[in-house]
């Protein structure tokens, strides 16, 4: 249960993410800059599977992650969370081309299901699905495939109905998308990116925008019902390429 869109510009791109979580969940720590096997990470905290869903490192590589409902969410054997995926992409690799290799190279029979999404400054962004047998590569907008990455444990094909034709006609500027992922639906709770249900809310709103020198990341959490944004936190990471 999230959706997550982006940008690119000539100074300056970007990723949206809406993480949507059960209300059993813990929520969402804000993020924090930490240090790995001397790669310097900033991301948002999972308090409850560790990891996180969304991150940024040293070298501008963005690697985001959502749950890829219906597909594999049986109990894996030696099962491993897909939050450390994240992490473990933002110590190893530097660029989306990295990322995606070191993606291939894994054997996910450990994971459920999920959508993998990486940006960094100069590449075009790309993604990989994993179904529970097969890692696939997903087409996105800069090769005329997904003008977002959405998906829901509830109802998920008629939220990617709602969702996604909005996406595809949105301008492309952060402005214009992040009006999306706040866009909530009286009338149908679960349908917009800002979303609820009895069992489950969007927990938070990450923004995370590239420059040619630093990331920075936004992110707000949610309150109330229907969700209302909290003030944003707000983080800088400049790059380094030690």
């Amino acid at each position: 249960m999230c959706t997550l869109s982006w940008w690119t510009a000539t100074h300056e791109r970007g990723v949206l993410f809406n993480r949507d979580e059960k209300r059993t969940r813990s929520r969402g720590l804000p993020p924090r800059i930490v240090e790995s096997d001397g790669t310097r990470i900033l991301m948002p905290l999972d308090p409850d599977a560790g990891g996180s869903w969304i991150g940024v490192n040293q070298h501008g590589l963005i690697v985001a992650l959502l749950n890829n409902y219906p597909h594999y969410q049986d109990q894996a054997p030696k099962q491993r969370s897909r939050g450390k995926l994240v992490v473990d992409s933002l110590i190893h690799c530097k660029n989306v081309d990295e990322c995606m290799e070191y993606i291939e190279q894994m054997d996910h029979r450990c994971h459920k299901g999920f959508l993998l999404f990486a940006m960094d400054p100069e590449r075009p962004p790309r993604a990989r699905e994993w179904q529970g047998s097969t890692l696939n590569q997903l087409s996105l907008l800069e090769d005329g495939g997904l003008p977002a990455l959405t998906s829901s444990s509830v109802r998920r094909t008629d939220c990617e109905q709602f969702r996604l034709p909005r996406f595809a006609k949105a301008t492309r500027t952060p402005e214009a998308l992040r009006k999306l992922h706040e866009l909530h639906t009286p009338a149908d709770t679960a349908l917009g990116p800002l979303m609820t249900r009895a069992d489950a809310a969007t927990d938070s709103i990450t923004e995370i925008r590239l420059t040619s020198a630093q990331a920075s990341m936004s992110f707000q959490s949610t309150h109330g019902n229907p969700p209302c944004l909290n003030s944003a936190s707000v983080c800088q990471l400049k790059y380094r390429s030690d």
